[in-house]
Parts: C-alpha cells; sequence; structure tokens
C-alpha cells in the first residue's frame, strides 16, 4: 500500500525506513503521540451519574475539565457501557426540533439512552434527509453510500457488531444497520493517524471485546470538544469501559451530536434546533 502523506510531514523515504505499520492509512499521515491534556484530564475523578439499565443501574461518567486556565475549559469526555445482552433499534426522524424534545418524545418505554445517528443533507427550506445505508426493524430504508471509509453498527438477533464499510453485505438479513464515518478504533487500534486538530463535539458507538456497547460523547459549550484523532484516543482508553474499546464508529458530529437519557431526563450536547436525522435507540437485556 502506498504511503500518503501531506507536504509538511515526514518524507516517504523516511516514512518506508520507520515501517510499513505507522503508514496503513492513506491521507491521514503518521500516528501521533496521545494528547498530554488527555491522559492528565483521564487522571481526575469523573463525575458519575447512576441510572437504571433493566434489572442493573449502568454509570454514565465524565471527565471535565475544570482548570481555569486551560484552553479545554469546561471540555467533558463521557461513556456509558451497557450491560451484555442490551440492543438497540434505528429510527429515521429526518425532521428539524429540539433534541431534547425530539428524544423524549421517541423514547418509548424501554429505552435506556438515545444516541444521535449518522449524517444529512441539508434540503430546501428546513428540510434534511438522512445519508448513507439504514435497516430499520429489518426493513431497509436507505441503500448504502459508497464511502471509502467508515464502517457500519449493525445488529442481527442478539448479535451486534461494527464492519468496515468494504467488508459489509447490506443484504445479509439485518434487523438493524447504521451507516457511518470513520472508524475511531479497529480491532483496539487507533482508526485516525493524524491528528488535524480540528475539534467538534462528538458522539461514538463502541464494542468491547466481549461483545458489550460504550457509548460516549465528547461535549463542550463552544461545541469544539474533540479532534477525531482525539476521541480515538479517548475511546481507546481502559478507564472508559473497563477495558479498551475494540471497535468504535463516529457518529455525526457538531451540534447534532447528542447523548439522551429518559430516566434522568436530561440531555448531553448542543442546546438549540438542529437536524435530527437518525437516532439510535438502546434499550436494556431482555428478561426472559
Amino acid at each position: 500500500m502506498k504511503c500518503i502523506l501531506p507536504a509538511h510531514s515526514m518524507s516517504s523515504a523516511i516514512c518506508r525506513l520507520l515501517g510499513l505499520a505507522l503508514c496503513l492509512v492513506p491521507n491521514l499521515g503518521i500516528a501521533q503521540a496521545s494528547p498530554t491534556w488527555l491522559h492528565e484530564l483521564l487522571a481526575t475523578s469523573p463525575e458519575t451519574r447512576p441510572f437504571p439499565c433493566g434489572e442493573i443501574r449502568c454509570q454514565w461518567q465524565c471527565w471535565r475539565d475544570r482548570g481555569g486556565y486551560s484552553a479545554r475549559f469546561g471540555t467533558e469526555l463521557c461513556s456509558v457501557t451497557l450491560p451484555l445482552g442490551a440492543t438497540f433499534d434505528v429510527l429515521r426522524i429526518d425532521r428539524y426540533g429540539d433534541p431534547n424534545s425530539i428524544y423524549r418524545e421517541i423514547a418509548g418505554d424501554r429505552a435506556v439512552v438515545l444516541l444521535n445517528g449518522s449524517f444529512f443533507a441539508q434540503l430546501r427550506g428546513r428540510r434534511c434527509q438522512s445519508v448513507g445505508a439504514i435497516v430499520s426493524h429489518g426493513r431497509a430504508l436507505q441503500a448504502p453510500v459508497a464511502w471509502s471509509v467508515g464502517g457500519m453498527l449493525w445488529r442481527h438477533a442478539k448479535a451486534i457488531g461494527v464492519t468496515s464499510v468494504g467488508a459489509f453485505d447490506i443484504d445479509a438479513g439485518y434487523d438493524e444497520v447504521i451507516q457511518s464515518k470513520p472508524l475511531l478504533v479497529e480491532q483496539g487500534s487507533n482508526g485516525i493517524r493524524r491528528d488535524d486538530a480540528v475539534r467538534f463535539n462528538r458522539t461514538a458507538v463502541g464494542i468491547g471485546r466481549d461483545g458489550r456497547l460504550i457509548l460516549a460523547g465528547a461535549f463542550s459549550p463552544a461545541g469544539d470538544a474533540a479532534s477525531l484523532y482525539e476521541f480515538a484516543v479517548f475511546l481507546r482508553t481502559a478507564r472508559v469501559a473497563g477495558a479498551p474499546v475494540y471497535w468504535a464508529l463516529n457518529m455525526d458530529g457538531g451540534p447534532c451530536s447528542f447523548i439522551y437519557f429518559p430516566s434522568l431526563r436530561e440531555g448531553f450536547g448542543t442546546p438549540g434546533e438542529t437536524c435530527i436525522s437518525t437516532v439510535l435507540r438502546f434499550s436494556p437485556p431482555a428478561t426472559e
């Protein structure tokens, strides 16, 4: 595979000397060291909010930068690990509105967490349309987009996983599918090779080695919480889920990034109206 580096980075000759392992993703450059501020933040104690997850209680944990002189003051990195056997469905909404109100409206009786889905296209007027593959309750609502990166979050009966877009067969009879990009974590490795320092609020869905779902968000009052690289580093940190995330798929960032907890009646993300294209609704394991 050709290693393509930006003009300001190392030459291809040095890249070859350092080995192919650092140059596996075209256009994303060489792997970088983890951000110091992030490790310092995660060394502090998180704020925790317990909430019911079926027969057990889950814990939403947030690390908030409280340093008065910090350039990231007010930024919070948050995660929750759902119990093994938790499930999800995909809802296509495609309308503008206040996330708190709409997420509360569609929560239903069993949902424990709702999280924004993938990208959308802006239409004329106050209209928007989801982009990418969607399968909801066994019915294909939209076909895949031929992106060169990213993946699919899917559910087939009780099995849940993330698969890279090039290896996915949309016609394999899935119950739920949503397409998004990029892959933040791939088989335990950081899927983002270079920090472009472009920061937005972000959300992601991760899968642990044991199959548990890990939901994560990065939020700041100004909407500039983390770059994709920083968010991927956060997801690979053992404290996020008790063990590093094995797969993680990024969802739509910016003002659309939102996580809502029905039992807490509380949402995390940017306030105000935005396009809500798709929503992932997570439910606890079914009781026998």
